[in-house]
């Protein structure tokens, strides 16, 4: 079952959110790592996919709350999807491995960065786990959106006047949000078989 409109949007609102929450929470994390001049270059790829992911957010609301009559659309909504659910995993993945257990471990941190071998760990360990639930959270986000977009291309597009439609959502939806009405009723048209009288 396709998921409706509304939902979509929802999705769509947390996904965008999600994604500017990381984008603070990574600023956050090299403001502190900076007080012990500690670097880890998966955060910066944290902070680009963070910031890649919120512009490509910002297209994808606009597509599902504008009616835009272009399956060209859709199509790039499901390469956008597809590509943001690999930078997220990757993200998730590589934090996970960097900031994992006994990362926060000051002995550990010692042993690795002789420039912090007189210190604790700071705040930054423990918001690099924070950062790590969030690019979970937002990684399963597109993934829901990709697979219900994956469903709409490969088995609804011939469907009449689906690619007409918006790219998520029943036809109920469609119509309320302002899709061509005359599509559905084009629809109902071709099924009617006119009955000549003898």
């Amino acid at each position: 079952m396709a998921l409706s409109l509304n939902l979509v949007r929802l999705l769509r609102t947390l996904q965008l959110v999600f994604s500017c929450a990381a984008i603070a929470i990574s600023l956050l994390v090299f403001y502190s790592e900076g007080q012990y001049e500690v670097y880890f270059e998966m955060d910066w790829y944290a902070l680009i996919a963070a910031v890649f992911s919120a512009a490509l957010g910002i297209y994808l609301m606009v597509v599902v709350c504008t009616p835009l009559r272009d399956e060209r659309n859709r199509y790039a909504m499901l390469i956008s999807d597809c590509l943001l659910v690999l930078v997220w995993l990757a993200g998730f993945i590589g934090l996970a491995v960097v900031h994992g257990p006994d990362s926060c471990d000051a002995s550990s941190l010692r042993k690795k960065y002789s420039r912090v071998y007189k210190v604790e760990p700071g705040n930054f360990c423990q918001m690099s786990r924070v950062n790590i639930a969030f690019f979970a959270i937002t990684w399963a986000l597109f993934m829901i959106t990709c697979v219900s977009l994956l469903r709409d291309v490969f088995y609804l597009r011939q469907a009449p006047g689906d690619s007409q439609l918006h790219p998520h959502g029943s036809q109920d939806d469609n119509l309320e949000s302002g899709a061509d009405p005359t599509l559905h009723k084009e629809s109902i048209q071709l099924s009617v078989t006119p009955t000549t009288s003898g």
